[in-house]
């Protein structure tokens, strides 16, 4: 399933889709977060280097807090 993000900062220059595989074996799920015009960055963190050098950082969603989210959701068993 793909689902297009809000754009919560237009200004940043950047959108995100989410592509969700569930259903895997095991209850197994991949996600995927496509940054359309982000960079190398770590999306959601600062802009460390110029854009120029790394590309653009999104403000449209926490890597951080995704990546939590995902391991909070999906315990070792």
């Amino acid at each position: 399933m793909v689902t297009q993000l809000p754009d919560k900062d237009p200004a940043d220059g950047t959108t995100v889709k989410e592509e969700a595989y569930s259903k895997g074996r095991n209850g197994s799920e991949v996600v995927l977060y496509a940054v359309e015009g982000g960079g190398h960055a770590w999306q959601g963190g600062p802009q460390y280097l110029p854009a120029s050098i790394i590309g653009q950082t999104s403000r449209d969603f926490s890597a951080s807090e995704v990546i939590w989210q995902f391991f909070k959701d999906h315990p070792m068993k």
